[in-house]
């Protein structure tokens, strides 16, 4: 009884939906039911594949804007890439147990692997204005897909 409860919204639910979109599927030469009875073919061709993220791949995906070249903030931001260039890698060598790259793309846009098409703008990376006194923790906004780090 408790498995049918669960089931209730996400399989029957949406059952006829289903049902109407393969029975459209099958008026084109039964497409629906080639799908049914070849998935992993149906995954290797239309791309239900996800290519892992490597160091270089995530790196083309953003965009940090820095201060003034030669200013104070400058010098202080060039430690920072520095740090989370040094991170990006340790995420692609699995060093840190429990995270990767997808983690890190999961926190700042919510998606955890790329799009097809790829993303319509590049992930901004803004720096926090510098205190000593203050410890901040990066933040992202996965709408804006920003991320601020100190």
């Amino acid at each position: 009884m408790i498995e049918s409860l669960l089931k209730q919204p996400f399989v029957y639910g949406v059952h006829a939906e289903v049902s109407q979109f393969f029975n459209g599927l099958n008026s084109i030469g039964q497409l629906g039911d080639r799908i049914l009875q070849n998935k992993q073919l149906f995954d290797l061709t239309l791309g239900n594949q996800h290519p892992s993220l490597t160091k270089s791949s995530f790196m083309t995906l953003y965009k940090i804007n820095r201060s003034e070249e030669g200013s104070n903030q400058s010098s202080k931001e060039d430690s920072t890439i520095y740090c989370f260039e040094i991170f990006l890698q340790d995420l692609e060598r699995v060093i840190l147990k429990r995270l990767s790259l997808e983690h890190l793309l999961v926190f700042i846009t919510g998606a955890d692997c790329l799009p097809p098409l790829g993303f319509s703008k590049n992930i901004t990376v803004d720096f926090y204005n510098f205190d000593e006194n203050s410890r901040l923790r990066p933040y992202a906004s996965t709408c804006l897909e920003d991320l601020k780090i100190l």
